[in-house]
């Protein structure tokens, strides 16, 4: 119940700084284990992926993600690793440099613009950083899988960044209504 007063982040380093580098908690019903130590997590993650390559259990086959490579288990994560990594290659990826240093050039661009702004007014502003930090994630996003410049600091309204905008909000009733009750989650057309 915590997770609905207090960051995530906050959290799990409070139940770091408690527990340790590695401990377990209950997601409702559903047991979760954290692991913090960097050689461990190595080991799951690489040496011991064939047992590990599951790691979320299926919550809703017929919701909104569940063909997305982070919730495809076994053959078909394997299917859709084998088509996306081409796309990651050290080459491909080297190419995409140019275009996310753009993008943080704007990013900076745009800080310093505020950050002058905001030192001549008193009582001085506030600085959004969240906000900031996602508009930047979409302007890396648009401009290196969509090759489309969305200047989501000067246009905050521009329709790519209202639809990650929206794709990225987190209604905390939905999320408590869906540990409640999830068989009226999965059911439910108003849901989705």
């Amino acid at each position: 119940m915590s997770l609905f007063f207090k960051s995530l982040p906050y959290i799990e380093m409070k139940w770091y700084n408690t527990y340790g580098k590695i401990y377990g908690v209950y997601d409702s019903v559903r047991p979760v284990l954290t692991v913090a130590e960097p050689a461990l997590v190595k080991q799951i993650l690489v040496k011991e992926f064939h047992k590990f390559r599951n790691r979320m259990p299926e919550t809703d086959p017929n919701g909104r993600f569940p063909e997305n490579m982070f919730n495809a288990r076994d053959g078909h994560w394997k299917r859709q690793r084998l088509i996306v990594s081409p796309a990651f290659s050290s080459g491909k990826l080297r190419r995409l440099y140019p275009l996310v240093s753009e993008c943080c050039d704007e990013f900076v661009t745009a800080l310093d613009g505020i950050v002058s702004a905001a030192s001549y007014r008193t009582p001085p502003a506030v600085l959004d950083l969240p906000v900031l930090m996602s508009h930047y994630a979409v302007d890396v996003i648009a401009s290196a899988a969509f090759a489309t410049k969305t200047h989501p600091y000067s246009h905050p309204n521009h329709p790519f960044v209202v639809k990650a905008r929206e794709f990225g909000s987190f209604n905390r009733y939905q999320a408590f209504v869906a540990m409640i009750v999830p068989s009226f989650v999965a059911e439910s057309r108003w849901w989705k």
